[in-house]
C-alpha cells in the first residue's frame, strides 16, 4: 500500500518538490558538499550552493545532474531520500513519486532515474517527460488531440516537443541551455579578455544581461574577477557584448525548433500554426527570446507566468490522477 504522493521536477540546476494535499512548492539547488576524504555528504541544497567555489581542499561541491541526466547516482539517491523522509515524517506507508525527465534521455537513463526513486524509498515510481508536464501545467490535464508545440529550456537541456493527447508525438533535445550559456560567457572572458570569473558571478551576469534581440537601451554591469596571472581586475560587460557571446546558443535553439517541425506530420504542424509555441523553463525569461523565436518561425510564442515552474505545476496536477490509470497513461514506470 502506498502513502503520500510526491512530485519532483528533477532539473539540472535544482529539484522542485510538491506533494499531494499540500500547497506550495519547494526549490532545492541540485548540489551537494562532500568531504573529499570520507565521501560523507556534509550538506546539500542552499548550504552547498553557497559554498560552491569557496571550499577548502578537504571539501568539494558536486552537482547531481548535468545536461538533464543524473551524473551522480548516490548523491541523487541521498537527496531524494532525505527530501521524501522530511515530507513523510513518521508515516509507515512509503510514498508514490512522480519525477520529470528530459525528452532526450535514453531508456537506460529512464531506468536509472526510476532506480534512484525506488532506492530512495518509493513504493511506486513514475516518470513524466518535461514538455508533457509543462503543457499540463499550462493547459490542464484534460487531453486534447490538437498538437501543441512546447519548448522547455532549462539549465541542462533544451527540449522541443509536439504534444498531443498528453503524449509526445515528435521531439528533440540538445544540451544547449542555461548552463551552456554560462559556460560560453566564462570561456569568452577567459579567451578574449584573459579574465577568470566564478560560476556564480557568470550566472548573475547572464541572468541580468542575456538578450536574444537588441534592447532599446544598452545595459552594462561592472564585475570582478582575476587575470590568469592572478591579478585582481574589475571589468564591464554590456548587453550588446552578451548577445554576441550567446548568438550561437540562440541559433542552436532556433534550429532545434525547425528540426522538430520538419519531422512533424502536416496535421500537427497545422495545429501549431494556430496554437503557436509555448516557451517554458528558466531560460524562457531571457530578454527577447520569445520575439527571436517568433521572428524565426512566424508563429506566436507564449511565455506563461512563472515559466520555470510549469513542469512542477503539471506534475502537481498529475498526482491526483494516479488513482485513475486511464488519466495517467502518459506516465512511464
Amino acid at each position: 500500500m502506498a502513502g503520500l504522493k510526491i512530485g519532483l521536477d528533477m532539473g539540472t540546476s535544482s529539484i522542485k518538490v510538491c506533494s499531494g494535499g499540500r500547497k506550495g512548492m519547494k526549490e532545492i539547488p541540485g548540489i551537494a558538499a562532500v568531504d573529499t576524504v570520507s565521501g560523507k555528504v556534509l550538506a546539500y541544497g542552499e548550504q552547498a550552493a553557497e559554498a560552491a567555489g569557496r571550499t577548502p581542499d578537504t571539501l568539494t561541491t558536486v552537482r547531481v545532474m548535468r545536461d538533464g541526466v543524473i551524473c551522480n547516482y548516490s548523491l541523487m539517491e541521498y537527496m531524494v531520500r532525505d527530501i521524501t523522509d522530511r515530507l513523510c515524517g513518521q508515516r509507515i506507508l512509503k510514498p508514490v513519486i512522480v519525477g520529470s525527465v528530459s525528452v532526450g534521455v535514453t531508456s537506460l537513463e529512464k531506468k536509472t532515474v526510476l532506480d534512484v526513486l525506488y532506492a530512495a524509498g518509493a513504493a511506486k515510481a513514475y516518470l513524466i517527460e518535461e514538455p508533457v508536464a509543462s503543457a499540463i501545467g499550462v493547459y490542464g490535464l484534460e487531453p486534447s488531440p490538437a498538437g501543441r508545440a512546447v519548448l522547455d529550456i532549462g539549465a541542462g537541456s533544451a527540449d522541443c516537443a509536439i504534444v498531443t493527447m498528453n503524449s509526445v508525438a515528435v521531439s528533440r533535445s540538445i544540451p544547449m541551455a542555461g548552463d551552456a550559456m554560462t559556460d560560453r560567457l566564462m570561456e569568452y572572458l577567459a579567451r578574449e579578455r584573459n579574465i577568470l570569473i566564478g560560476r556564480a558571478e557568470a550566472e548573475r551576469l547572464k541572468r541580468t544581461l542575456a538578450n536574444a534581440v537588441m534592447r532599446t537601451e544598452e545595459i552594462a554591469l561592472v564585475s570582478g574577477g582575476k587575470k590568469q596571472s592572478g591579478e585582481a581586475v574589475s571589468f564591464e560587460v554590456t548587453t550588446t557584448e552578451m548577445r554576441f557571446v550567446l548568438k550561437d546558443c540562440f541559433a542552436a535553439i532556433r534550429k532545434l525548433v525547425a528540426d522538430v517541425f520538419d519531422e512533424a506530420p502536416p496535421e500537427l504542424v497545422g495545429d501549431i500554426t494556430e496554437n503557436g509555441i509555448l516557451l517554458t523553463g528558466g531560460s524562457a525569461a531571457i530578454y527577447g527570446l520569445d520575439a527571436f523565436l517568433s521572428r524565426a518561425t512566424g508563429l506566436q510564442v507564449t511565455v506563461p507566468e512563472q515559466p520555470s515552474h510549469r513542469v512542477i505545476a503539471g506534475i502537481r496536477r498529475v498526482l491526483p490522477a494516479l488513482q485513475q490509470p486511464e488519466k495517467a497513461g502518459f506516465l512511464f514506470s
